[in-house]
């Protein structure tokens, strides 16, 4: 039986467990706090706001990077109610539609948050102000220290948003049981770790999830590095020794930055680094790996699926591309049609497990498009080997089709990585009145004053065929645009090539 039967059983345990441990550590804002500190914050928010959250009410929870913010939303889950993670970086149309959608019966947010004016104005729901500060936990007594969770396993712990779209929201149903078992399966299949670093703001249950639900089900400390940037990657490592983290998530761009910038540390780095968000060629996998002598285990995950479902492999102490077996779940590779398709071939991935939600909040039409009689259609495009391992080769929306052929954006990318100039590329389809669609390719290189477009346009032809080869380029210093979950802002990146050429 699993000992952690919902998500705020995970402090509860390991106050009990390891009262003295370090949950979080917070280097941005000079916090730290103990398990059983934890456990006693999260009691005294759940009697503060145990009349204003009863059993089932929706409540949304705008994230920061505090940890009186992390401990209101285990409070939520603890008093029965249901989380609604918010960005507060969305633009203001977006954030309240989604308020709106999900029906919030109330609100929780920072004290020094600007949102308050224009939610109260515009959405009929109690707007709560709390303080960001743990020099307002005042722990009273008994009451707190002993309150009793109100969470089921089979109850719905959270609504989480997977995009900022206004029309079409998703607000994907999750469940305690879902999200237990995803971390479950992570900690039998991928590691478990003790000290879990973060270079990420608090946004989105994807940063959420690895970071803080991930690392306390396994009992973990949790270190809140300052954002890794251009400017501090060479500081980065100091930090990752200090604090002996074993695990870190880096979203491909970052990997390839540091590959670029960043120095190799004179000591031995320890535990691992996964990748997930978006794909990461091989060329800058081994890069990264031969530089800093540390393994990079490629995972793949959904919200629709709590966490990370996939969780790579490595030989030797080191990553393979691919993304490994199905691990906790039954997993396919089927055509357009929903048939199974024999090894290698190149088809969507679809899977079944506990993880999985049973659809979207409010969202018949999507629920019935994605889940597929308890199968999850991720519009991800894989290939299946004979040892069941599988690898990512794009997105189904991705593909451009040029001419009446499908062409792959990946290929393309690794083509152009190859160069000795470039950090990273990415690869959109344009509209093109002949063909259909053009290939658009926009490269991030160290000096775009040292970039031979002529030379790297024949070097990438020769490497993909002509066909494939690039209509435009973009070549610029600036970095690929992420948006919160660390994946490419592909609005931005084709305002950007708007822009570029004109």
């Amino acid at each position: 039986m699993n000992i952690f039967p919902t998500v705020d059983s995970f402090i509860s345990y390991w106050a009990r467990e390891t009262p003295h441990r370090k949950a979080v550590v917070c280097d941005r804002t000079n916090e730290e706090i103990s398990y059983s500190d934890l456990e006693s914050l999260v009691n005294y928010l759940c009697a503060l706001y145990s009349d204003r959250v009863p059993p089932r009410s929706k409540c949304a929870l705008y994230l920061d990077d505090t940890i009186v913010c992390h401990a209101l939303l285990h409070a939520i889950f603890k008093l029965g109610g249901i989380a609604i993670p918010l960005d507060s970086e969305l633009g203001q149309t977006t954030q309240l539609n989604m308020l709106r959608h999900a029906q919030a019966d109330v609100i929780f947010m920072g004290s020094d948050n600007i949102h308050v004016e224009f939610i109260s104005d515009e959405v009929d729901t109690a707007t709560l102000v709390f303080s960001n500060s743990l020099c307002s936990h005042q722990p009273i007594g008994g009451e707190a220290n002993s309150f009793l969770s109100l969470s089921k396993d089979s109850e719905v712990a959270m609504i989480a948003y997977t995009s900022g779209t206004t029309s079409d929201s998703k607000g994907v149903i999750l469940t305690h049981r879902n999200l237990v078992s995803a971390y479950e399966s992570a900690a039998i299949h991928l590691c478990a770790p003790k000290v879990v670093g973060c270079v990420f703001r608090m946004a989105t249950l994807g940063t959420l999830g690895i970071h803080f639900f991930y690392a306390q089900y396994c009992g973990a400390t949790t270190v809140l590095l300052p954002k890794l940037t251009v400017f501090n990657a060479n500081e980065f490592w100091d930090s990752h020794i200090r604090h002996q983290i074993d695990f870190i998530y880096l979203v491909p761009s970052l990997l390839k930055m540091m590959t670029h910038i960043s120095c190799a540390p004179k000591s031995k780095l320890k535990g691992i680094v996964v990748s997930a968000g978006s794909h990461l060629p091989k060329v800058e996998q081994d890069k990264f790996q031969d530089k800093f002598n540390i393994t990079v285990r490629n995972i793949y995950g959904l919200t629709e699926s709590s966490f990370a479902v996939f969780f790579g492999r490595e030989v030797s102490g080191r990553g393979t591309n691919d993304i490994g077996p199905a691990c906790s779940l039954r997993a396919r590779v089927v055509d357009d049609n929903g048939n199974d398709l024999p090894n290698g071939c190149i088809g969507e991935l679809w899977y079944e497990g506990e993880m999985v939600s049973q659809g979207y909040f409010e969202n018949e039409v999507d629920t019935k498009s994605t889940f597929n009689e308890g199968w999850l259609a991720t519009g991800d495009l894989v290939t299946r080997d004979d040892k069941g391992n599988f690898t990512i080769t794009g997105r189904k929306k991705d593909i451009i089709i040029r001419g009446g052929f499908n062409i792959y954006p990946i290929e393309i990318e690794e083509a152009i990585e190859f160069e000795e100039n470039v950090i990273d590329a990415f690869i959109m389809g344009g509209e093109n009145s002949v063909m259909g669609e053009e290939i658009l390719a926009y490269v991030q290189v160290d000096n775009a004053t040292q970039v031979n477009q002529s030379e790297i346009t024949k070097r990438v032809r020769k490497r993909v065929g002509t066909f494939k080869t690039p209509d435009r380029f973009i070549f610029s210093t600036r970095n690929v645009p992420l948006n919160a979950a660390g994946k490419v802002d592909r609005k931005q990146l084709m305002n950007w090539f708007r822009e570029g050429l004109k």
